[in-house]
């Protein structure tokens, strides 16, 4: 299963790690911040990062 993160702050990342410890992996990010964003994909590595 894959699912979208929109927003990249804090709570995102708890979202993030909750689910891939439930095996779901991350399809999308969205931020407004583009430095946020990019940060987060790189640490979970999204299907689709734009």
């Amino acid at each position: 299963m894959k699912t979208g993160i929109w927003g990249a702050g804090n709570i995102a990342h708890t979202h993030a790690e909750a689910l891939k410890a439930s095996g779901i992996k991350i399809g999308a990010i969205v931020d407004v911040s583009e430095e946020k964003a990019k940060a987060f994909a790189e640490e979970f590595k999204p299907f689709r990062f734009q």
